[in-house]
């Protein structure tokens, strides 16, 4: 049976042909050949030959001539003419467009229909700085640390393993603690840790933690958030009442804040610690406290639901004629507050900053 039996389609050689030689290798050369095709499919179509590149710009052509040129690419003669107008075959995509669900408090994650691919982006919530020491003239009194920054963790995952739901919760930023010291001759308070994000059981990123208080002795430095990429840690306050330094940016993670400035032993102030910008990104960071009580400057975030880390608050200065400078608050997403600065007796201590709250991006393909 063959190719141009009936069952199959009908084919017409036009023009010259030119045929190999007995037991010589290739094909049998004609100049066109046309396809009048079977049921279903029976609008003539001729093959007509090749280019060196585009569409043919010579010759005469009928409605559903095609060639190839060298790159691969078919042509199709739509209206006839010479040479006619020609077009390629448009590419066929689907129509599946990614699915963005984000969170920013805790949710329901709904898996859409012929779903295949998931891949996400979490950041659990900052830490907030500790609040400066509140004390005597002629003591040490030292400002609190800097929050520490949230981990971040980008996963990717078949859909096949999820359930058509999973829970989604966001870490929010540590707020409770970290508030000024109204006691003479008493420590600061410690800033609250962030919580952690986490999509189902599937992918978590932790908490950054909240900074010590300052008392008489440094507030040492929190740890950051661990993750796929781990969080900054929180900058340290001076052992003898000198300025605040500024927090890490870690490995990948949200940044940690700045700590407070403290009070020397000869009741010297002190500028609070600068905020830093994460790694992922050049943000404008929160900006330190002056000495003399200046706040620190709150972080910057991405814009809303970015779901990039934002930069870390700075530490507030010290005083010794009126209230200790509040620590910036942490920019979203996930970065450390800053610490507080100290105070003399009689006025309150700066405040720590509150931690930038986390979020959970979920795309779905």
């Amino acid at each position: 049976m063959g190719l141009n039996d009936d069952k199959y389609l009908q084919w017409t050689v036009l023009g010259d042909r030119t045929r190999q030689a007995p037991g010589a290798p290739g094909l049998e050369s004609v100049t066109a050949l046309a396809v009048t095709g079977i049921a279903g499919a029976v609008t003539p179509v001729r093959f007509v030959g090749g280019t060196s590149g585009g569409a043919p710009t010579t010759g005469t052509f009928a409605v559903g001539d095609a060639v190839v040129d060298v790159t691969g690419k078919v042509w199709i003669c739509t209206v006839a003419g010479t040479p006619g107008t020609w077009s390629t075959p448009a590419p066929s995509y689907s129509s599946f467009a990614p699915n963005v669900q984000t969170f920013t408090a805790n949710g329901t994650w709904t898996k859409p229909t012929n779903a295949t691919w998931i891949r996400g982006v979490l950041i659990g919530g900052g830490g907030q700085g500790g609040s400066g020491r509140r004390g005597a003239a002629g003591t040490v009194r030292t400002g609190g640390a800097g929050g520490s920054g949230a981990g971040i963790t980008q996963f990717e995952l078949p859909a096949s393993v999820c359930g058509a739901t999973e829970a989604v919760s966001v870490g929010v930023g540590g707020s409770a603690g970290g508030t000024a010291q109204a006691t003479d001759s008493t420590d600061g308070v410690a800033g609250s840790n962030g919580t952690q994000t986490a999509f189902g059981n599937h992918a978590i990123a932790k908490n950054g933690n909240g900074g010590a208080g300052g008392s008489t002795a440094a507030a040492a430095s929190p740890q950051g958030g661990q993750g796929q990429s781990q969080g900054g840690n929180g900058g340290a306050s001076s052992a003898t009442g000198a300025a605040g330094s500024s927090g890490s940016a870690g490995s990948g993670g949200a940044p940690g804040a700045g700590s407070g400035g403290g009070i020397t032993s000869g009741d010297a102030v002190s500028a609070g610690g600068g905020g830093v910008s994460s790694t992922r990104n050049a943000l404008t960071p929160g900006t330190a406290g002056t000495s003399g009580g200046g706040n620190g400057g709150a972080g910057n975030g991405d814009g809303a639901n970015s779901g990039n880390a934002g930069t870390s608050g700075g530490g507030g200065g010290s005083s010794i004629t009126g209230t200790g400078g509040n620590g910036g608050a942490g920019g979203a997403y996930g970065a450390g507050g800053g610490g507080g600065g100290a105070s003399l007796n009689g006025s309150a201590s700066g405040a720590g900053g509150a931690g930038g709250g986390g979020i959970a991006v979920i795309v779905t393909f």
